[in-house]
């Protein structure tokens, strides 16, 4: 039960006292610079605020998938030959780069998969956020699906994008980001 505020018609924000949240609703390559400069203006305005490490989060979701497909994502413990099998859940942690781990779940279950791909980057220095730019998250999010389609033979896989509950349009911040 986040509430979302609007930047603009396709950026969101949520804050609480742990953590600062951006959201797009597209991920085109315009919405993808905009919260990366959201990122950075953020890190120019409160320089003194302590950061941690942060992550940058994709979602894909494959419905009715075929038999191909579930037979990969299954375990070889027979577990099903005893219980049944509402889904299954399959965690991967990636060293994805220097300061940054992949941590890529798949999850099986019911008529659809999901894919979520969660890239952590550590934090030392302010400037580690340097990284985020418009054309770091496009490669994430191209990296992303290219993974999907190498691994598990699916193409046009469906993204998660956050969807908008509009409930205002007037915000203070706006200006400032």
């Amino acid at each position: 039960n986040k509430t979302i505020t609007y930047i603009q018609d396709h950026i969101g924000y949520y804050v609480d006292n742990t953590r600062f949240e951006i959201y797009a609703n597209s991920f085109s390559n315009d919405h993808l610079a905009r919260a990366a400069q959201i990122s950075q203006r953020l890190l120019e305005k409160l320089p003194h605020t302590s950061m941690g490490d942060f992550g940058i989060n994709f979602h894909f979701n494959e419905n009715d998938p075929l038999t191909a497909l579930l037979d990969k994502l299954t375990c070889n413990d027979q577990l099903e030959s005893r219980f049944s099998i509402l889904a299954q859940e399959f965690t991967a942690r990636i060293l994805y780069k220097e300061k940054c781990q992949l941590n890529f779940k798949r999850i099986a279950g019911g008529r659809n998969v999901i894919f979520d791909f969660n890239y952590h980057h550590s934090v030392q220095s302010q400037k580690d956020f340097a990284v985020v730019t418009g054309d770091y998250l496009r490669s994430l999010l191209d990296a992303s699906r290219a993974d999907i389609k190498d691994l598990y033979e699916v193409e046009d896989c469906e993204e998660v994008q956050h969807e908008f509950v509009r409930q205002n349009d007037t915000m203070e911040i706006q200006n400032d980001l």
